[in-house]
């Protein structure tokens, strides 16, 4: 018998009209169009009629509920999740509805359903009273009431401190102080039996005598209750369903959040997902989002079962590092060899977790709609370092080799993310001190700051792209990611000032309710420029006033990214959209983006994107702070500059709408704006390694063995 191995793209090209025949006589669609006519009588009471495409994901949404407890809307930004959630409701004849949003999404939500249900009744949750208030509230017409509450609010509650007694006892060596339980009075210890103390206490300890909480109402702190408690212990039965925005942000383990969300669940009969990115790339970042969601996981995996989970829709990677370490004895020295084994989860998700959304999931993409959307574009801006930047920046990246293997030899955590970050980061922030210290706070590399007098390159560069955008009435919106201790901001700020923009910097201290209104002021008044982290308005707000968009720094955060670039191409949008990443040409930010570029592709496959791309994520980099390491030390030359990486994609895109016939006259929707639907025409093998992104920078116990 005559067997071979060939590539799973080459198979799925050579056999893809048998396959997609087999599926389609296997695979019967739960819905059908004739759903949407039945439900298409109810959908009429909408002031303003959802497109078809809406309707059809809103009917087959209800459909869903009627065989299951949850529900989920993928939908690409701008495709309408929130009209399209309502009319789900609509038709699934739900009469009180709690909607939990993020805190700066709860005005649009009570805009966008008084825009479509004028008669219906919608109210913000803030404290104990309102919600008191919707239970006392009779339902006055056939509509639903809609009861929108913050996910912080839900979830936050009182301050709490230890509550533990402070007595004398007498021991051995005479009278000792130990603490102890206020109610019965134990002795309380841990389980090696050492006494605790007020700064040692576990959090929500519990007496091992009594069982008694030690921890009590802290009065000094905020006066306040997790409304998410008080629905399900005093109002059980007030809401028959539960609508979850942006419910990808909750698919933490323990996270408060997370928990709040699971209690809502416990007391509402059916719920809706929305988000416009389920996965970041892991498996695990769908377990407990699912777990929850899910009744029937709850008898197939226990709620920490996170790691079986990974071995049957995940990939994991065991890593061995091996480090000799030699040691001076009487008459000589002595070699030992040190072994660390560090297992993790790599980027990648098995076919076989298809089967546990495709009934529960309803996708949505912006060719779906088929409305007529300006141009959206991207393009990569490089500048060259230069003069005493460009002297600097080789000292860096000269020590950083060995300052890396000391970190990966010595396990210091610390030292490693604190290169890597400098890396990056130093040209932008190159007028402050740049120190690098290792975990112990010892100095190992320092570069006095550069004057702050002189526009650097990269400044000088957008400068040039604000003018050219004003001189052509064009807003710009700037995104920067280090806004904390390292903020860059105020120097951006001051730059801009000078040459004569109106700038303004969003920070966090904007409340998260308050930010668009805050925004809108400041338009209002005539904003040129609006400096903010892409973290404050990555979800949900409308920025159409902002057609320009430039990235000043580079986020890690895949989901991020794919969300900050969508602000501004939404319906509505009047201009050419124009996205625009800024860096240093032949430097780690040009990697980062790189592999920023290439990482995007993992997370579109849970939501449809099922492409030779897609299916690369079995063969990625483990994330982008791991391929800047290799990149420094030489080990991946394969790695493409940012502009090839943009430049490939655009290449790509375009030959797939030819392909298909499109003969719309938009440019490529380069990285961030890939079309599954136009991808899963035509298989493209692809060419190298696909690269993924990493979730935080914190994330560095792979990163010894890179």
């Amino acid at each position: 018998m005559d067997t071979r191995q060939v590539p799973i793209t080459t198979f799925i090209e050579t056999f893809s009209a048998s396959l997609c025949e087999s599926a389609a006589s296997q695979l019967r669609p739960t819905f059908r169009p004739e759903h949407r006519i039945q439900a298409q009588p109810i959908l009429n009471q909408l002031k303003e009629p959802l497109w078809p495409p809406q309707a059809d994901v809103a009917a087959a949404t209800a459909l869903v509920l009627q065989q299951h407890r949850g529900a989920l809307i993928v939908g690409e930004m701008a495709t309408g999740k929130t009209r399209t959630s309502v009319g789900a409701c609509l038709i699934r004849g739900a009469r009180r509805v709690l909607v939990m949003a993020p805190p700066h999404l709860l005005r649009k939500w009570e805009r966008e359903i008084k825009r479509i249900l004028p008669d219906a009744r919608v109210h913000q949750l803030k404290s104990l009273s309102s919600i008191d208030l919707i239970a006392r509230t009779p339902l006055r017409n056939h509509l639903p009431l809609f009861a929108i509450i913050s996910r912080e609010k839900a979830k936050l509650s009182y301050a709490t401190k230890p509550a533990l007694v402070l007595k004398r006892w007498k021991g051995e060596h005479g009278l000792v102080d130990l603490f102890c339980c206020p109610h019965c009075g134990a002795q309380i210890r841990d389980a090696d039996d050492t006494p605790l103390t007020p700064e040692t206490l576990p959090a929500k300890s519990q007496c091992r005598d009594c069982r008694s909480p030690l921890y009590d109402f802290d009065p000094n702190g905020p006066r306040r209750y997790s409304l998410a408690d008080y629905i399900c212990k005093q109002h059980p039965t007030l809401f028959d369903t539960l609508v979850v925005d942006e419910i990808h942000e909750l698919k933490g383990k323990a996270t408060a959040q997370g928990i709040a969300f699971a209690n809502l669940m416990q007391v509402t009969d059916r719920v809706i997902g929305l988000t416009g990115t389920l996965s970041n790339g892991r498996s695990t970042s769908l377990f407990y989002l699912l777990w929850r969601l899910i009744p029937g996981l709850k008898s197939a995996y226990r709620f920490h079962d996170e790691s079986r989970w990974v071995d049957i829709y995940g990939i994991r990677e065991t890593r061995t590092t091996s480090i000799e370490a030699d040691q001076v004895v009487e008459h000589g020295s002595q070699s030992k060899r040190k072994v660390y084994v560090t297992v993790l989860e790599r980027p990648g998700i098995s076919p076989r977790l298809i089967p546990q959304l495709v009934d529960k999931a309803c996708f949505l993409r912006m060719e779906d709609l088929d409305i007529a959307l300006p141009p959206y574009e991207e393009h990569v801006e490089t500048c060259e370092l230069e003069g005493q930047l460009k002297e600097n920046y080789e000292q860096l990246f000269k020590a950083a080799k060995p300052l890396i293997r000391e970190a990966r030899k010595s396990r210091d955590g610390h030292l490693l993310s604190t290169v890597i970050q400098a890396l990056v980061a130093y040209p932008d922030r190159c007028t402050s001190e740049e120190r690098i210290t290792n975990k112990f706070g010892q100095v190992k590399f320092l570069l006095p700051p550069l004057p702050e007098s002189i526009h650097y390159p990269k400044e000088r560069l957008l400068l040039r792209q604000v003018e050219d955008n004003l001189n052509r009435h064009r807003r710009v919106l700037v995104y920067c990611t280090h806004t904390g201790t390292r903020d860059i901001t105020p120097r951006l700020h001051l730059i801009l000032k000078q040459a004569g923009f109106r700038t303004a910097v969003l920070t966090a201290s904007v409340q998260a309710e308050r930010r668009e209104e805050w925004i809108e002021d400041w338009v209002k008044a005539g904003l040129d420029v609006l400096i903010c982290n892409p973290r404050l308005v990555q979800t949900g707000l409308d920025l159409l006033d902002f057609p320009s968009l430039r990235f000043f720094e580079s986020d890690y955060n895949i989901l991020t990214v794919r969300q900050a670039s969508r602000r501004s191409w939404r319906p509505g949008q009047q201009q050419p959209v124009d996205v625009r990443p800024l860096m240093y040409a032949g430097t780690a930010q040009e990697q980062a983006w790189s592999l920023i570029a290439s990482g995007i592709k993992a997370s579109l496959y849970t939501e449809g994107d099922i492409t030779s791309h897609a299916m690369a994520a079995f063969n990625q980099e483990d994330d982008v702070t791991i391929g800047l390491i290799r990149f420094i030390l030489d080990q991946n030359p394969q790695l493409m500059s940012a502009e090839n990486a943009f430049r490939d994609l655009a290449r790509a895109y375009q030959e797939q709408r030819e392909l298909v016939g499109d003969p719309s006259p938009q440019p490529p929707l380069h990285l961030m704006a890939t079309s599954p639907a136009v991808e899963q025409a035509v298989a493209i093998a692809p060419t190298g390694p696909a690269h993924a992104q990493s979730p935080e920078l914190s994330l560095q116990l792979g990163l010894f063995a890179a």
